[in-house]
């Protein structure tokens, strides 16, 4: 399944831009939130306006105030908010609270998984190091349960499958 972000530039409850976008099915939920901030502070930069950016992702928040993250992801989005310089405020917003401009934003998001304008981010450390782990794993069953000799058939009335705690 994708996931979608969106960012909606609001001049009080009036619509100014949509921002739309889908990531792969391989990126993170946490990746969207990130990147839609990475591409409101873009808009604030472009556009020279002072804005206050409502995010209702408490984890996106404190990734970007920690200083202890080594993820490449996290530290690009935070110099964007450097390069800002003061146009940029960011404010942690109760999600599905009723606040007008972030159920645009969840409304769009959803949108935007099925038909948003394709964007391309790294895909995260979990994926790169699971998904060969899980590729061996299922190839290992698909061996294991095809090997045909009487030992192998009373072996596997004792271990069923191929162990995953590797």
């Amino acid at each position: 399944m994708r996931v979608g972000f969106s960012v909606c530039i609001l001049h009080g409850e009036i619509q100014h831009k949509i921002i739309c976008k889908k990531l792969e099915p391989q990126n993170t939920v946490f990746q969207a939130e990130l990147e839609a901030l990475g591409e409101a502070v873009d808009w604030a930069i472009e556009n020279k306006k002072k804005i206050n950016i409502y995010a209702d992702s408490r984890s996106s928040i404190e990734a970007l105030k920690s200083y202890g993250s080594r993820s490449k992801f996290v530290i690009s989005i935070k110099n964007k908010f450097c390069l800002a310089e003061g146009l940029v405020g960011l404010v942690w917003v109760k999600a599905h609270d009723g606040i007008p401009g972030n159920e645009l934003a969840d409304h769009f998001a959803k949108l935007a998984s099925v038909e948003g304008e394709c964007m391309d981010i790294p895909f995260p450390y979990s994926f790169v190091k699971f998904t060969p782990k899980k590729k061996l794993l299922e190839d290992s069953q698909i061996y294991y349960g095809a090997y045909e000799t009487a030992s192998g058939n009373r072996i596997r009335g004792f271990v069923p499958r191929v162990d995953t705690k590797i």
